[in-house]
């Protein structure tokens, strides 16, 4: 599967109503939660929730940058048809909001969800289903980095399962017994499609 279909997964996942619901994570509580854990369980918590929060910025901060950068391109400024014309002002919009945020937790994790709406349609659309507007705008996006940056942030997170497991792995003496099975079941998953939510979802879940 194509990294970019990879990645849509995880934005699917973490942004629409068929599995937490969109923005209805409230990441500042969770962040909360964690920090405040007396359990054993608190380090290993801390650090998934820290270095995906870390991730998340990073990934945002690129997004931006790109956002910029496309916003400057001389053939996309010129073109004024009017599937580009939205395209440009949703991605003013989300350049602005950034620059306008807080840029706390929930702020990133909301920013890529308005990242993920202007981008993933392009890279999901069957290509006989692509106008010629489409398919300008997948090209500015690939030409300005928006795919590398999503399979940058896949394999910056296949980085960080690895040493997640390493740190699950010190703690396991003091483990309870959900935990362990939860990372048994983490273990033998492959896929960033099934990594991430399985995090996700622990840390929510046990924090």
């Amino acid at each position: 599967m194509p990294a970019y279909q990879i990645f849509a997964i995880f934005l699917i996942f973490c942004l629409t109503p068929t599995s937490f619901g969109r923005s209805a994570i409230n990441f500042n509580a969770v962040e909360e939660q964690v920090r405040t854990n007396t359990t054993p369980r608190k380090p290993v918590l801390v650090y998934a929730f820290d270095n995906l929060s870390s991730l998340g910025r990073e990934y945002i901060s690129r997004g931006v940058e790109i956002s910029r950068n496309i916003l400057k391109d001389e053939e996309l400024t010129a073109n004024d048809k009017p599937e580009v014309e939205t395209f440009k002002n949703n991605l003013k919009q989300f350049v602005e909001k950034y620059d306008n945020s807080k840029r706390d937790v929930q702020d990133i994790w909301i920013l890529i969800e308005d990242y993920g709406d202007i981008w993933q349609k392009y890279y999901k659309m069957p290509e006989d289903k692509k106008s010629p507007e489409a398919k300008f705008i997948l090209d500015i996006l690939n030409k300005y980095g928006c795919e590398s940056n999503n399979i940058e942030y896949a394999n910056k997170f296949h980085v960080f399962a690895d040493a997640f497991v390493e740190k699950f792995e010190e703690s396991k003496d003091q483990m309870d017994k959900d935990s362990l099975i939860w990372l048994e079941q983490f273990k033998a998953l492959t896929k960033f499609s099934n990594k991430f939510p399985a995090v996700i979802e622990y840390v929510i879940i046990m924090g």
